[in-house]
């Protein structure tokens, strides 16, 4: 019997490897001849002449890893879509100690488009800077992503459903205390905002597209 994994349902694309390790370690402990990187969806859809194996004259679409890659260390060294070669670079993260504790729940306030808005930050900071937590607005609740404090400054991000697709969403800004101001990227738009803890003044907030 043919069939395959899909990501529908997922809406935070840094989940999607830790389910298909899921699917695959289940799958192989179920069917122990199963071979996880068979690409079947490309016979399923009838596209297999095209795609779906490494082969003269197929679309060249290759990820190169330095490991196994379900492989809990592994990571991506580069990618080839359609034969052009794209490199995997982290950016380089800033080293300087966090000069406070982000942890608690903070109020982002903004204004985009469609209006004003306002989000709930849930932020947790790790002795190291790592952030970690949730976004919640009237779109839903997102985990974050990846994040971290350095310095005064900070950045996390989280993936959210915007005008009808999934969409990294960048928050960058620094902090002070019990309040914080930056900017939210997504698609094509910098948003301004500004920050609070509970029970601390309130500040402005303003938007630019």
């Amino acid at each position: 019997m043919k069939f395959a994994f899909s990501s529908d349902g997922i809406t935070s694309p840094a989940e999607i490897l830790k389910a298909v390790k899921k699917s695959v370690t289940q799958a192989s402990h179920q069917t122990p001849r199963f071979v996880p990187l068979r690409l079947l969806p490309a016979e399923i859809f009838g596209v297999a002449d095209r795609t779906g194996s490494v082969e003269k004259g197929k679309i060249a679409n290759l990820v190169v890893t330095d490991g196994d890659l379900f492989g809990e260390k592994t990571k991506i060294k580069m990618i080839f879509v359609d034969g052009k070669r794209f490199e995997i670079r982290e950016p380089d993260r800033p080293k300087d100690p966090p000069k406070g504790d982000l942890t608690g729940k903070w109020t982002l306030k903004y204004t985009t488009p469609e209006g004003d808005e306002e989000s709930t930050v849930e932020l947790t900071m790790s002795s190291d800077g790592t952030l970690s937590g949730t976004v919640a607005s009237h779109r839903g609740t997102a985990n974050i992503i990846s994040g971290y404090a350095s310095a005064d400054k900070f950045n996390f991000v989280t993936n959210m459903v915007i005008e009808g697709s999934p969409a990294d969403v960048n928050f960058s800004g620094t902090f002070e205390k019990n309040t914080m101001k930056g900017t939210i990227a997504v698609l094509s738009y910098s948003i301004d905002f500004t920050g609070t803890r509970p029970g601390a003044a309130s500040v402005s907030m303003g938007g630019t597209q």
